[in-house]
């Protein structure tokens, strides 16, 4: 249906141009209706890339809501690593069950680690996430808790630490987003000997992408 319409309103600017003596034969018209149509496929293409990734994003949108939903407001990224832990009540002997997030290879961020780190000559990754955000799920997924990064990390003796974009009460956090012009979740930022600053990447990522970025860190 679509490329009816695209091939129409083609033919009619055709026609038009050759009707109104914009030119002095049917070439030109030829050549315009070419133009439109080869111009209609591509807005066409453009027009699908973005509705597929409209639908990816409200896709991940929905997984969050669910997961935000089911786990409460214990930091999205870190749901994966939920536990269900057995403490003991103090007034009896009747073990009660509750919940803890644990993460043993991600650290929670703290500005005075950067210095630390630098000075063994190390590289240190601050991932910065945020609750209901469908990119940082991805991320997660796919790259941040994968046993490949996990191994080069540690292979390479990366620091991991994490913090949430919104958390209004790390005034570390507050100052490298200011300082960066971070605009939001997802970013990473690498510190290093190269940029001890920081450098950020911002969006989505491939384990494969972000390896190479740190390879470059550590050289």
């Amino acid at each position: 249906m679509y490329g009816l319409i695209s091939l129409g309103i083609s033919f009619l600017v055709a026609v038009g141009i050759y009707v109104s003596g914009g030119s002095n034969d049917a070439t030109n018209a030829s050549i315009a209706f070419i133009a439109m149509t080869i111009m209609a496929l591509i807005i066409k293409k453009i027009a699908l890339f973005f509705v597929k990734i409209m639908a990816l994003m409200a896709f991940f949108g929905i997984a969050a809501s669910g997961f935000y939903y089911f786990n409460g407001d214990q930091g999205m990224p870190q749901w994966i690593t939920k536990q269900q832990i057995k403490t003991k009540s103090p007034n009896s002997n009747v073990y009660i069950t509750t919940k803890e997030t644990k993460d043993e290879n991600w650290h929670p961020f703290i500005g005075s680690q950067i210095d630390t780190v630098l000075f063994d000559d190390r590289v240190m990754i601050l991932k910065i996430y945020d609750d209901m955000c469908p990119v940082c799920i991805f991320n997660e997924w796919s790259v941040f808790s994968s046993e490949e990064f996990l191994n080069f990390s540690k292979k390479n003796n990366i620091h991991l630490t994490q913090a949430k974009f919104s958390d209004t009460e790390n005034a570390n956090l507050k100052l490298i987003i200011n300082e960066l012009k971070i605009q939001g979740a997802p970013t990473v930022v690498m510190f290093s000997k190269h940029h001890t600053r920081g450098k950020m990447i911002a969006g989505w990522i491939t384990s494969s992408y972000l390896m190479d970025q740190i390879k470059k860190e550590l050289t």
